[in-house]
């Protein structure tokens, strides 16, 4: 760790302190940085004024924690600890302009945001060589990598936003489970916002349940999301969730939006779109597929979805729950323009037709009303029944 001490000495001699028992000391040969007051207020001259306080990690020396443009998860994870075992403080902030280059991931906790300046980049190195398949460039400590994960995962209470993430570039294929961006495992009160998300060789986002009846209470939205390898935004296994207001373009193997197994959630005002005069290439705009869940509260609406191969894609499968307690889904006020026309086709000789503006299969008492679709290669609208 390269710490800037005489930045912490800053901010402590700039703190305001009322009381006879308040103290303040400072370890200098590590992290640990312990604050005790009866009555304290914070009083900061950062570059960056945040309320509650944070953390700064930056590439120019002029941080609490600063990098050097190589394995910069060092720092950054050594903020997060900080942060996470300081109840004073909740907030990474990297500033910029900066390149944060990793080769291993960030680990995030508990109760932390982790944020930075619109010229903040953090990229995983080109050519990392990361054949560890669920490798997330963002995770959670003390987790494993893992598609479903474990019950004994945990995070809750955390935002990230305000910067550029990117896979950089790598060889790995794509739509093969390699280098996901961020991957939060059982997460409750996740908040991913107004970021600039860039090529991942699988899903860009992901949060996953491991007990398909997850309640996450999360929202992801306001962000640019280009070049995924499978998903663009993932859900699997969780409830109480909300996409929106997210852009999302060139989905290279899959879905823009992905929800499997999911319940009480809504998705509205995103842009999902490919292509228009390439060959097609993935699945729909947005897939919700259940075969261990019953869905009975949800809604799609107001996106605009264009040159995918398929609008909105409802698929439901025997499972646990027969395929009539997937109901109650209302889709309404898209736009699906020019949805093209492919087919998929499976190992063990199944065939999935990959077209329609909207699309539904095993998904009984479903809303369909004021949507408009025009210049598709196929149907406007397919209803295949329960299976």
């Amino acid at each position: 760790m390269k710490k800037n001490i005489a930045t912490v000495s800053m901010i402590i001699t700039c703190m305001i302190l009322f009381g006879s028992s308040g103290s303040i000391s400072y370890a200098s040969h590590n992290s640990d940085l312990s604050i005790k007051s009866n009555s304290l207020y914070y009083v900061t001259t950062n570059s960056n004024p945040l309320n509650p306080p944070a953390v700064t990690v930056a590439t120019d020396g002029s941080g609490d924690f600063n990098c050097d443009g190589a394995s910069d998860q060092v720092e950054i994870n050594q903020a997060i600890d900080f942060v996470a075992n300081n109840a004073d403080f909740t907030i990474v902030y990297l500033k910029g302009p900066a390149t944060y280059t990793l080769d291993e991931p960030i680990l995030m906790q508990s109760n932390v945001t982790l944020t930075g300046d619109s010229t903040t980049k953090v990229q995983l190195k080109d050519l990392a060589g990361w054949w560890t398949k669920y490798k997330p460039l963002i995770s959670q400590k003390d987790a494993e990598w893992d598609p479903w994960g474990h019950e004994s995962d945990f995070l809750s209470n955390v935002e990230i936003y305000g910067f550029e993430l990117s896979g950089g570039i790598q060889t790995e294929p794509t739509g093969d489970n390699y280098i996901p961006l961020i991957h939060f495992m059982n997460p409750s009160n996740i908040t991913i916002h107004d970021m600039y998300l860039h090529n991942s060789r699988w899903d860009i986002i992901r949060l996953t349940g491991s007990d398909f009846n997850t309640s996450i209470k999360s929202k992801v939205y306001n962000n640019l999301i280009m070049y995924s390898g499978h998903e663009g935004i993932c859900f699997v296994g969780v409830t109480d969730f909300e996409a929106y207001n997210n852009e999302i373009y060139i989905t290279r193997t899959n879905c823009g939006i992905r929800v499997k197994d999911g319940d009480h959630f809504s998705l509205h005002g995103n842009t999902i779109g490919n292509s228009l005069t390439n060959n097609p290439s993935g699945y729909a705009g947005i897939l919700v597929e259940n075969s261990h869940v019953p869905i009975g509260d949800a809604e799609i609406y107001e996106n605009f979805i264009y040159g995918k191969c398929g609008g909105i894609n409802l698929n439901g499968y025997d499972g646990v729950y027969p395929t009539g307690s997937r109901q109650g889904v209302h889709i309404h006020h898209n736009r699906i323009y020019k949805s093209r026309n492919r087919v998929a086709y499976y190992t063990d000789g199944s065939i999935t037709p990959l077209d329609g503006g909207i699309r539904i299969n095993g998904f009984d008492n479903t809303i369909i009303e004021y949507n408009i679709i025009e210049g598709g290669d196929k149907d406007g609208i397919v209803y295949e029944g329960s299976a």
